[in-house]
């Protein structure tokens, strides 16, 4: 296929990339000569401001042409159903808006390049974002535009070849306490315990007390149990393990603990773990690159995979200091307040650094739901939470997309809040396989 441009760009390149040949498998070109693209005999795209006449016109607002980063004008309408913006009332259109411009906006995060009002920690919230704002949150907007160009190209093109992606459920694991007690210092095993005694909770200062003695195992050591249910249905696992010196809300046991050590390399036997950066490293390169190449030396590899704590990303600092460590996956880009898709899209994509105008080498898996988004955020029980699970699931499914869920060890172990959330996590591993 020729796309004709008349402003050709890096970001142009990216997002036809991203569309056309990665998502419907269609080799292509692109050209800003008119009389090269009127001497094509195969399958033409005309993307400009004003039609030529021939070949398939799609409408372009000039963003991809841009090369600064400026507010645009977002309006929403809808295209058969499915909300959408950058509309275009030339009616010799293909499809009634820019379709590239506002892929690229959503999947590049645009918006969060722009001002925002931050939450406490820092991130960008949910609800200042145009999806939510729209409320369309919970669809991949962009896959489902592509499917609907996907159908137009082949009415356009007869015989025009395109793939169809295969739905796959990648379930992983966040590891920010490995053990509730155990793994501590002597004095933190005390404080901790004198702590539970100063509020009279009972139960946790017992379950305390038995672990510490050795009578019972640690409610959080649950790891057996995953491995166990992952095997049954022959799906590995991606772990990610927050490995920093304790401070603020970076509070995981000692990473010099010879168990703890132990574990991590038994747990990369049973899938592949990853890093977990610290809150404080969003912020500090150096303590990221400690983080990152500490766990390597532990497990006796590169690591080439991650998730932000708490979903930290700035843009575009987070992600250029990952590609900077080789990492090559990063399993962040999602809300922590509410189920969804965050770029829009259900399935990886090479993350555009928006500043310096590039593709760069880390792939960004959108993860579309966490366990404590349902219950510390929304206030769901597990019933309620299993309903919004299905739903999620058969949107990703629908689009043959990523299904990427957040989950964490100490959400599995029946305690502390966490009761009847076993049940949630089966069930949502039973339908997402």
């Amino acid at each position: 296929m020729l796309i004709y441009q008349p402003g050709i760009s890096n970001r142009s390149r990216f997002i036809f990339k991203l569309i056309l040949h990665d998502r419907l498998g269609i080799d292509f070109q692109l050209t800003s000569s008119p009389e090269e693209f009127q001497a094509y005999p195969g399958p033409r795209i005309w993307y400009d401001l004003q039609w030529s006449g021939s070949g398939l016109f799609i409408p372009s607002t000039g963003l991809l042409s841009q090369t600064d980063i400026r507010p645009q004008v977002v309006s929403f309408f809808d295209f058969n159903g499915i909300p959408a913006f950058f509309e275009s009332s030339d009616q010799r259109a293909a499809i009634p808006f820019d379709i590239f411009s506002a892929a690229f906006y959503l999947v590049t995060r645009y918006e969060e390049y722009l001002p925002f009002t931050p939450d406490r920690y820092g991130r960008f919230p949910a609800d200042q974002s145009v999806a939510s704002r729209a409320g369309f949150l919970n669809l991949p907007v962009v896959d489902l535009w592509i499917e609907r160009l996907r159908l137009i190209l082949e009415q356009n093109f007869p015989g025009i070849n395109t793939t169809t992606h295969q739905y796959q459920f990648i379930p992983t694991i966040d590891i920010d306490h490995a053990w509730a007690f155990r793994g501590r210092s002597l004095l933190r095993c005390l404080g901790g315990a004198f702590y539970s005694a100063l509020r009279r909770e009972k139960g946790k200062l017992k379950m305390r007390l038995s672990v510490m003695s050795g009578t019972r195992d640690d409610p959080f050591d649950v790891y057996s149990y995953i491995g166990e249910l992952h095997e049954s249905v022959q799906l590995p696992l991606r772990w990610f393990v927050l490995f920093a010196d304790r401070g603020g809300d970076d509070n995981n046991v000692s990473v010099k603990g010879k168990a703890f050590r132990k574990l991590l390399k038994d747990l990369d036997k049973t899938g592949e773990t990853g890093s977990h950066p610290s809150l404080s490293s969003n912020r500090d390169f150096r303590k990221l690159r400690k983080e990152v190449s500490s766990l390597s030396e532990v497990l006796d590899r590169p690591i080439e995979a991650s998730r932000q704590h708490f979903l930290w990303i700035s843009f575009p600092e987070t992600y250029r200091n990952l590609v900077r460590l080789g990492i090559k996956d990063d399993f962040s880009m999602g809300y922590p307040s509410t189920p969804g898709f965050r770029a829009g899209i259900s399935a990886g994509f090479p993350f555009f650094d928006l500043l310096r105008n590039e593709e760069t080498t880390l792939v960004i898996h959108p993860v579309q739901l966490m366990d404590v988004t349902l219950r510390d955020y929304m206030h769901l029980n597990p019933e309620e939470a299993i309903e919004i699970i299905h739903r999620i699931i058969d949107q990703v499914r629908l689009v043959n997309g990523e299904f990427v869920s957040a989950w964490h060890n100490e959400s599995l172990s029946e305690y502390d809040g966490w009761e009847g959330w076993r049940k949630v996590y089966e069930e949502l591993v039973r339908y997402a396989v």
